[in-house]
């Protein structure tokens, strides 16, 4: 996988244009931070996580992810 290089403490942060997206300004914006990091990340560790057992031979019959 590949990292964007994205920095978090920024007040503007700058970012490649394939890592932006437009979402309408009335959509909420806590619901926006929620889909574009947790769900995100989430998604992307269990994918990874299965594809490594896959791999790995191993039969994983389940997944259990745990949020914060």
């Amino acid at each position: 996988m590949c990292a964007l290089g994205i920095g978090s403490f920024a007040e503007s942060p700058v970012v490649p244009e394939a890592a932006a997206v437009r979402i309408d300004p009335t959509f909420p914006s806590d619901l926006a931070a929620l889909i574009g990091c947790a769900v995100v990340t989430d998604v992307v560790c269990a994918v990874d996580d299965a594809f490594d057992a896959m791999r790995a031979g191993e039969l994983a019959r389940s997944l259990i992810v745990f949020g914060r």
